[in-house]
């Protein structure tokens, strides 16, 4: 059964604890991107993204070790993020991109980050976030 992802007040992720883990598998599905990596007990943990607007991923594949996993809530990093993952350029990109930074500073959006122990980066923006470990 998957329940929410929980994160502290500045924003990292205290549950699931993904430090060391290393990433098994990575999905991409109708709106939703799972994630399969197996912690340092050896279990199995499930992450699912789902109503995922926009992602980006740089230099991340299956065997990376995850070095962090956050939840950006510093206005300024929520803004940093928002310009990887939907950058702009026409008029019609930029009035995206500032329709999506106003449902992230309402809440009902969030942009997740997951950073691997050396370089690379997947930035998710979606609604929810869970998990479940096997």
């Amino acid at each position: 059964m998957f329940v929410p992802v929980i994160v502290d007040a500045g924003g990292s992720v205290i549950e699931p604890a993904l430090h060391d883990s290393k990433i098994a598998s990575i999905h991409f599905d109708k709106g939703d991107i799972g994630i399969v990596v197996t912690n340092t007990n050896s279990e199995r943990v499930n992450i699912r993204f789902t109503g995922v607007r926009r992602a980006a991923c740089i230099n991340l594949a299956e065997q990376n070790v995850v070095l962090d996993f956050w939840c950006e809530k510093e206005p300024r990093e929520v803004l940093a993020a928002l310009n990887r993952v939907e950058p702009g350029g026409s008029s019609q990109q930029i009035a995206y991109r500032r329709s999506l930074e106003e449902l992230v500073m309402e809440g009902r959006l969030k942009i997740w980050r997951i950073s691997p122990s050396y370089g690379g980066e997947l930035t998710i923006l979606s609604s929810n976030a869970e998990f479940y470990s096997n």
